[in-house]
């Protein structure tokens, strides 16, 4: 299971740079665009704005946070905060730890991480995590919260 989720974060990690490059270009583009964006939208394949569609919805539910320190407690407020109906797990992903330490929070179906936009996900980028954290990571890149 940890393989598959630390698969499938890494493989999404440029995607979600590219999807909040690709939202801030077509804000900016609807910004010019003025009463004209209707005109550059019709111009667009089905599967073009279907694929700005599924862009959009996961950039809605993304979330960056840049923070010096980070810990254990600050996640499970977040799970808590953000805990949609129906969904008894999270996980947070330990992604990379040179430079900086990031980690992945994202809810659970299962042994499925839900990462389509439809659910919120969580990226924390942060120099130092506290000592609970470091243990927990010490043995797995994942720590699954029910």
């Amino acid at each position: 299971m940890l393989s598959t989720v630390a698969k499938l974060v890494k493989q999404l990690g440029p995607t979600f740079k590219d999807i909040t490059k690709l939202v801030n270009h077509i804000g900016g583009e609807i910004y010019k665009s003025g009463p004209d964006i209707g005109k550059g939208l019709l111009n667009l394949s089905p599967e073009k704005l279907e694929e700005i569609q599924m862009m959009a919805k996961i950039a809605w539910s993304y979330q960056e946070k840049n923070t010096n320190s980070f810990s254990l407690d600050e996640s499970i407020k977040w799970f808590k905060a953000n805990m949609p109906k129906g969904i008894k797990a999270g996980c947070i992903l330990l992604n990379s730890k040179t430079p900086v330490f990031e980690l992945h929070l994202c809810f659970m179906d299962g042994n499925e991480p839900l990462l389509d936009g439809s659910y919120p996900h969580l990226v924390v980028k942060t120099i130092d995590i506290d000592s609970d954290l470091q243990e927990r990571f010490s043995r797995t890149d994942m720590i699954i919260i029910n």
